[in-house]
């Protein structure tokens, strides 16, 4: 099952993040509509540069989606336009623009 906002990405990408923020989506936000679009799968995400505490990412979401009203709301915590250079994330931007209408597609 995919998200609207990640339409026509890979299984991953990655993404500038410098303080940025990262979220804990409880039972209640899930039961209300969020859907995960983006998270750290591994204690070691960094692929360059410098960190200091990357394994407090493990699991935690870097972007979802919610329905606020009639809308879809989509936040995203890494910078996922930094300095227009991320050309593998600036479909999360577009497609949420654009698709943030659309219906979620269930794959089988």
């Amino acid at each position: 099952n995919t998200v609207a906002a990640a339409s026509g990405m890979g299984s991953s990408a990655n993404v500038f993040f410098d303080n940025s923020p990262s979220f804990v989506l409880g039972p209640d936000a899930i039961a209300n509509g969020a859907r995960k679009i983006a998270w750290f799968d591994s204690e070691i995400p960094l692929k360059s540069g410098w960190a200091w505490g990357q394994k407090a990412l493990k699991d935690s979401v870097a972007a979802f989606t919610v329905p606020v009203g009639k809308g879809t709301l989509s936040v995203f915590g890494p910078e996922i336009t930094f300095r227009s250079q991320p050309h593998g994330t600036f479909r999360l931007l577009f497609n949420s623009l654009l698709l943030s209408n659309a219906k979620p597609i269930e794959l089988k």
